[in-house]
């Protein structure tokens, strides 16, 4: 049942009912794990729901349709996580957004970027959320901006960002009010989401260094 996608394979039966994989509605599980009563949960995505494809509709029917259920899996996702307050998450990304999704031939490098990316989360212990934290980890400072002459003002920030966070002046352009951002690794959704790319994030620290040299 956890790979009868709608779509793709049929759904299959357990004690005379049908189940679907799992991903329709909850892609990384936070609810299932917080049910258990954890005082921390672990994620670990390693959907390729984050890659940019564009030539998607090259590939056929099948491709088209694989892409459509990455996005929706991908919304639903972002739409959960925005509210989520406890128990706190420490959220892992391998980099295996390259592997699409019926790739079977990176297993190894799949399991060595989840290897490098554990590790990685488990040096950095200033990161990791103390008793009595609220939401997803790790969280770093960005400044976010927008390249005015890439913007359209077709709205889609003010759609897909925190509520406030853009407006469009007198001339249609979008205007960040709150530069200054402590996002997780689920925050950000809304750069993607611009089809003129005109929004840019960086770190807060990168920022301030590159101001000091220059």
């Amino acid at each position: 049942a956890s790979c009868a996608l709608p779509g793709y394979f049929p759904p299959h039966e357990i004690g005379g009912r049908f189940y679907v994989d799992g991903a329709v509605v909850s892609n990384v599980p936070f609810d299932a794990a917080r049910a258990l009563g954890p005082e921390l949960i672990v994620a670990v995505d390693v959907s390729a729901s984050s890659v940019l494809t564009a030539d998607a509709q090259d590939e056929g029917f099948a491709g088209v349709f694989a892409r459509a259920t990455e996005i929706l899996m991908t919304t639903l996702l972002e739409q959960r996580v925005r509210t989520w307050t406890t128990p706190p998450v420490y959220y892992i990304q391998p980099r295996v957004e390259h592997v699409t999704m019926f790739s079977f031939d990176h297993l190894r490098e799949e399991v060595e970027e989840g290897f490098r990316a554990t590790s990685a989360a488990l040096d950095h212990a200033d990161e990791w959320p103390e008793a009595g934290d609220v939401g997803i980890y790790p969280k770093r400072r960005v400044l976010v901006r927008v390249e005015r002459e890439r913007c359209i003002g077709c709205g889609s920030c003010l759609v897909h960002g925190p509520q406030g966070m853009f407006v469009l002046d007198s001339e249609r352009k979008a205007v960040v009010t709150q530069p200054d951002q402590e996002w997780s690794p689920m925050d950000g959704g809304y750069i993607r989401h611009c089809p003129t790319y005109a929004i840019i994030a960086r770190p807060a620290d990168r920022q301030k260094e590159m101001r000091r040299s220059g």
